[in-house]
C-alpha cells in the first residue's frame, strides 16, 4: 500500500499472509472457472477497528505466472478523512458480504486528510501445488 501526497509517494507499507480460508477458496474457485468474484470492494478501517470507507476495486489482473493483483484507490475526498487508518479488508460486497482478507499495514496508522491519497495493491502469489 502506498500513501501519496502532492502526486508523490511518501510512504509504502507491506503486509504478508493476510488471506483467510474464505478468501483462498474464492480465489481457487474464481481461477478454476467455478464462478464468483473473490474481491469486489476494499474497506478502510481506523485504529479503533471502525470501517471508515469501502469502495469498489478499480483493477483486477494477473500480474505474472501464479500471481493476481487487486488494486483500489482511496482519493483525497472520502468519508475516511479525519481518521487514522491502519488496516484494509477485502470483501465481495459494498456492505456486509464475506471478508476474504485483512491486513494491518501500520500499528500507528496513516492520518487520512484531503492532502493525501492511498492506493492499495493486494497481490496473492500462488504456491506450487495450490494457494
Amino acid at each position: 500500500m502506498t500513501v501519496w501526497e502532492a502526486g508523490k509517494p511518501v510512504k509504502t507499507y507491506h503486509a504478508h499472509n493476510t488471506w483467510g480460508i474464505a478468501g483462498l477458496n474464492a480465489l481457487r474457485n474464481w481461477f478454476a472457472g467455478l464462478g464468483g468474484t473473490p474481491i469486489t470492494h476494499i474497506a478502510w478501517v481506523d485504529t479503533a477497528g471502525v470501517e471508515r470507507a469501502r469502495d469498489i476495486v478499480t483493477q483486477r489482473l494477473v500480474t505474472a505466472d501464479k500471481a493476481v493483483l487487486f488494486r483500489q484507490y482511496l482519493p483525497s475526498a472520502t468519508p475516511s478523512n479525519g481518521y487514522t487508518l491502519n488496516r484494509i479488508r477485502a470483501y465481495n460486497a459494498q456492505s456486509g458480504g464475506t471478508r476474504f482478507a485483512e491486513a494491518v499495514f501500520d500499528a500507528a496508522g496513516v492520518a487520512k486528510t484531503t492532502n493525501n491519497q492511498i492506493t492499495v495493491e493486494w497481490t496473492h502469489t500462488f504456491a506450487d501445488g495450490g494457494t
